[in-house]
């Protein structure tokens, strides 16, 4: 996937936006982070597409966000779409630093705690509503 395969409709509406490639699979998926304003007027969003016959879905994708959301800090999901050949989702960005950053990687007592916590509570979430 690369910007060519993402609908009109979203270029259209975040056109005024900037754009960065955060990760892409060749044919299958990509995911850019989307930008505009600055300071207390920043507005950040993630623009997750991939092709409609990939599995599983975004569509299911942003339906288990959906679901996720009282119970995990999961992304808010702003629109999650499918135009028959190209599925959507697009969220708000979440506040913290990624697991991957260099000051967590360089203590991993510390990351195993973390991620052990973000376990727990992920397991915690109530299953017998789970999509």
């Amino acid at each position: 996937m690369d910007a060519a395969d993402v609908p009109e409709l979203l270029r259209g509406r975040y056109q005024q936006w900037s754009w960065s490639l955060v990760q892409r699979h060749p044919g299958e998926v990509a995911v850019w982070r989307l930008e505009r304003g600055a300071g207390r007027a920043r507005d950040l969003r993630y623009l997750k597409v991939a092709v409609a016959s990939r599995f599983p879905r975004l569509l299911d994708e942003g339906a288990r966000m959906r679901w996720a959301h009282p119970y995990l800090p999961v992304p808010g999901v702003l629109d999650c779409a499918s135009d028959g050949q190209v599925d959507w989702l697009v969220t708000a960005a979440l506040p913290g630093r990624p697991a991957s950053d260099e000051p967590l990687q360089a203590d991993p007592e510390r990351l195993v705690v973390l991620l052990a916590q973000g376990l727990r509570r992920f397991h915690a979430a109530p299953v017998q509503r789970c999509l």
